[in-house]
């Protein structure tokens, strides 16, 4: 394992040495995508109000899906940063609960932003049919501009969000002690620590993934709000550029978590 230089290079390196870091993301990437794809053609098809009345359920199995892969890349990625420092010895299920409150909070919070992102885009929709709001790509000039400052705080929060409640599970992962619920908090108190007042050079490595988790929100920013491809129809826009969006997150996911593992586990000095 490299400990020194450039971080995102390291990244990079554990990732071509390890491949199936990608595995858990592609995974996700395959549900993700299959799942869109049969719902939207659905509405396409049965556009009306009433189209899946089990949305609901559907979308809380998504959520216990969405956790069992986050949780399964978390566990593969400490593996593989520190193989050879590794000593568990924590009861399994307070992990994984801990872990559970940690991404249940993460992804209320993902829930409200979408919730605003899309409110945002379905005022500009002349046509208030389910279909059309559910799918709706900015293309005019006018529109484009007028959400640059909704825009502005979505991927700044968003981005804010990501690096928070990541690094809150990457940090309660890297206990080796067992671990308790109160890991809860301390983990937390760790990660402000690391922000505020310790260990100089941890905190310039997470500003500097702040900055490239910034642009990657802002590329994924317009490719889920803007058309950019000439397509006419909005099915196909749609899709596309939802799974281009989507294999973005399949690629950058692993190399975000492994960047956390680097700069935030305590054995791996700065």
């Amino acid at each position: 394992m490299i400990n020194n230089g450039n971080i995102f290079t390291q990244a990079i390196y554990v990732i071509s040495k390890n491949p199936i870091l990608l595995l858990m993301p592609l995974i996700g990437l395959i549900i993700s995508v299959t799942t869109e794809a049969i719902f939207v053609i659905g509405v396409s098809n049965n556009n009306n109000p009433n189209y899946f009345p089990f949305i609901n359920l559907l979308l809380v199995g998504l959520f216990f899906i969405a956790f069992a892969v986050t949780y399964l890349q978390l566990v593969i990625t400490r593996t593989i940063i520190l193989k050879k420092r590794l000593r568990i010895n924590n009861p399994s299920h307070i992990e994984i609960f801990v872990l559970f409150i940690i991404f249940s909070i993460y992804m209320l919070i993902v829930v409200q932003m979408g919730g605003y992102e899309g409110d945002i885009r379905k005022s500009h929709v002349t046509d208030s049919d389910r279909f059309s709001l559910y799918t709706v790509k900015l293309k005019s000039h006018s529109d484009i501009i007028a959400i640059i400052p909704a825009g502005v705080i979505i991927i700044l929060f968003s981005t804010i969000f990501s690096i928070f409640f990541n690094s809150w599970m990457v940090l309660s992962m890297c206990r080796y002690h067992k671990m308790k619920i109160s890991d809860f908090y301390y983990t937390l108190k760790d990660f402000i620590d690391i922000l505020t007042r310790r260990k100089e050079v941890k905190r310039h490595r997470m500003e500097s993934l702040f900055f490239l988790t910034l642009i990657i929100s802002v590329i994924g920013f317009i490719v889920t709000n803007i058309a950019i491809l000439p397509i006419a129809n909005i099915l196909n826009l749609y899709l596309i550029q939802f799974v281009i969006a989507n294999i973005m997150g399949t690629l950058y996911s692993p190399f975000f978590l492994i960047c956390l593992f680097l700069i935030l586990s305590p054995r791996i000095h700065a």
